[in-house]
């Protein structure tokens, strides 16, 4: 049954997201023509209109990005688990896990092909062709950048870089969840109370994030806020650092998922 609710979680989901990233990829194939037009053709005539193009640009970058998450982390569990169509949600054959489950996937899915389709767009409007001649530098930039992220060698870091994505990813969708869920057990004022939880959760979770950072940069010479900047320098902070943040994400999201597993099937609350 899970199989068939992404199925259909896919298919209504596409309907809204699908158009949106195919405008995406348009304006980048336009704007890349036009980018390379204007750098062959500079003129202070054309300068307003040049200005005006790469505003628009970086709003439209900027729409799709918000609208994409808004829509999966929000609009689109709130329309079903919590509006009217909830009725006729709650009454399939289908545990609430599953549905958790499903929106969770799919919508990890979509937020995974939008920030690669989003870094695709930035790259190739701002690459110069003349620099992908020296690519192996390029390469060898960016492995140096994830170890020095990470703490990790490249492939090690890659590999825990990209766990730490999808972690994360996952405790902010379900963070969402269980604030709605918990939210829309009250009979008033359901959204004020979900956006308040939501607030508390983000509070506290970022307090653990920060001492963690500070306790595990104290066998480095320092302890306090100031002990921060250490961790930057030090590959064995980062590497703690980043399983810290994987675990952590992890459990916050395993919580998240029980709480609003609970709330969905014991104090669902659709008035």
């Amino acid at each position: 049954m899970l199989g068939k609710l992404m199925k259909y979680e896919f298919h209504a989901v596409s309907r809204f997201l699908l158009p949106l990233h195919l405008a995406l990829i348009l304006i980048t194939f336009v704007g890349r023509f036009y980018v390379q037009f204007a750098l062959d053709n500079l003129s202070y005539r054309f300068a307003l209109l040049h200005a005006s193009l790469i505003m628009f640009y970086v709003l439209a970058l900027f729409a799709i990005f918000v609208l994409t998450y808004v829509y999966l982390y929000i609009l689109r569990p709130h329309r079903n688990w919590f509006s009217d169509e909830g009725y006729l949600m709650h009454t399939l054959p289908v545990t609430p896990a599953q549905h958790i489950w499903s929106k969770l996937i799919v919508s990890m899915c979509w937020i995974i092909l939008d920030m690669f389709l989003l870094g695709l767009s930035i790259f190739l409007m701002t690459i110069n062709p003349e620099i992908l001649e020296s690519w192996p530098q390029l390469i060898e930039m960016l492995q140096d950048m994830i170890v020095s992220f990470t703490g990790f060698d490249y492939v090690l870091g890659t590999i825990t870089y990209v766990l730490s994505l999808l972690a994360d990813c996952a405790r902010g969708i379900l963070v969402v969840y269980m604030c709605m869920a918990i939210g829309h057990s009250f009979n008033q004022y359901k959204l004020l109370i979900s956006i308040a939880i939501y607030v508390g959760v983000y509070i506290g979770t970022s307090l653990v994030n920060t001492l963690a950072a500070i306790i595990l940069t104290i066998p480095y010479g320092g302890s306090g806020v100031g002990s921060l900047f250490i961790i930057s320098n030090s590959s064995l902070g980062n590497g703690r650092m980043t399983w810290f943040e994987i675990v952590f994400s992890l459990v916050v999201a395993a919580i998240s998922f029980f709480v609003t597993q609970y709330f969905l099937s014991k104090q669902l609350n659709l008035e």
